[in-house]
């Protein structure tokens, strides 16, 4: 759907001019998402590549988005061990941006893009709802 109804869809990130064509052309005429990326899989645009280019445009990840979160602004931990903690605990005050583990007390543009872009992207897995809650399981932590 996004395909069809965005006029240009170079804006998207990794999209380029010639393949936007190809693009719009093969999306009519295969039955599946495989199908798409086969169609359009050449030597200049490589399966993941094409897969690249598909998730930004399902995500609206655009060249302008790409350029506003150029630079970091937080960094998320997934986890860690107790060394790991410790280790962190350290390296805390001399680091410039925030280290975050609790994305519920942390408001960003780019977190929340995240957080959007991890709910859509869980949308093609088979345990989507598993997906996010791994992703960001501490949103749900009682207390915090």
């Amino acid at each position: 759907y996004k395909i069809l109804t965005t006029k240009d869809l170079s804006i998207y990130q990794t999209v380029d001019e010639g393949i936007e064509k190809a693009i719009k052309k093969e999306i009519v005429k295969a039955n599946n998402y495989q199908e798409l990326v086969t169609a359009l899989k050449s030597k200049r645009y490589t399966y993941n590549k094409i897969t690249r280019m598909l998730l930004h445009i399902l995500c609206n990840f655009t060249k302008d988005k790409a350029q506003q979160f150029k630079n970091i602004n937080y960094i998320r931990i997934l986890g860690f061990s107790q060394k790991g903690q410790e280790y962190l605990n350290q390296i805390k005050k001399d680091t410039p941006v925030p280290i975050i583990s609790k994305i519920n007390k942390y408001k960003d543009p780019m977190l929340e893009f995240e957080i959007e872009t991890t709910s859509i992207y869980s949308l093609t897995e088979k345990n989507q709802s598993i997906l996010v809650e791994k992703e960001y399981k501490n949103i749900t932590n009682k207390g915090e």
